[in-house]
């Protein structure tokens, strides 16, 4: 719902009115509405309701040990979850790689809203919510998934947008081409891409061997420090 919900309006545009500085000037108001509203809910109405109605009933002080700091950091809310960072995650990487070609400005909105993210999701996290403990696991999930199609989707939506160019469209009359040639090339151009895209996916690994290694030393050692305490506990 939430893919569709951001995407459905920029699909209309590019595929069915094909109205590309429509849809530059709808991508461009979308990424900076959108990073406004969610400074302002993710930061700034927490930020004030902790200061102006949870700050006035704490009794901590500085003077207080470090036990009853901690002590009270449990009456602080639960932290949400990471939902709706990946939500907000999926939906950047779809706004830069679905529409980059139309709005390259996009890349530099995204860094610098993420830079100021960084900042504000850990001061939302150490200030205004308990700590949050989570188990150990070995990937994204599901999310991994839904990443990966996007990306597959991105290369279909560039290569349609780059056949909408004006001046692309241009250099083919002057070429010569037909419209049915110039889409048979932005087809060939489709597949190429989506192969070399699957291609490197196989070719590179997912986990850097230095990495590989590093964890099975790590993983070696904590079995060899193991196994020594059970035999000095085994000793008379």
């Amino acid at each position: 719902f939430t893919f569709f919900n951001n995407f459905a309006v920029l699909f209309h545009i590019a595929f069915f009115k094909q109205d590309v500085p429509l849809l530059r000037k709808r991508l461009a108001s979308l990424l900076i509405i959108s990073q406004v509203v969610n400074q302002v809910t993710e930061v700034v109405i927490p930020f004030l309701v902790d200061r102006f109605i949870s700050a006035p009933h704490r009794t901590e002080s500085e003077d207080d040990p470090e036990e009853d700091k901690f002590r009270n950091q449990g009456t602080l809310p639960l932290f949400p979850g990471l939902f709706a960072e990946y939500i907000e995650l999926l939906v950047q990487f779809g706004y830069l790689s679905l529409f980059s070609c139309v709005f390259p400005l996009t890349a530099i909105l995204l860094l610098l809203n993420n830079l100021t993210e960084i900042r504000s999701d850990a001061y939302k996290i150490c200030k205004l919510f308990r700590k949050p403990f989570t188990p150990p696991v070995a990937g994204l999930g599901v999310w991994q998934l839904a990443f990966e199609v996007l990306s597959f989707v991105s290369v279909v939506s560039n290569c349609w947008l780059l056949l909408l160019s004006p001046h692309l469209q241009g250099l083919s009359q002057e070429a010569g081409l037909s419209d049915s040639n110039l889409l048979m090339g932005a087809v060939i151009v489709e597949h190429v891409l989506i192969l070399a895209k699957v291609i490197m996916a196989a070719l590179i690994p997912d986990e850097p061997d230095w990495i590989r290694k590093k964890r099975e030393h790590i993983e070696y050692t904590s079995m060899q420090a193991l196994r020594q305490q059970k035999l000095n506990v085994q000793e008379p």
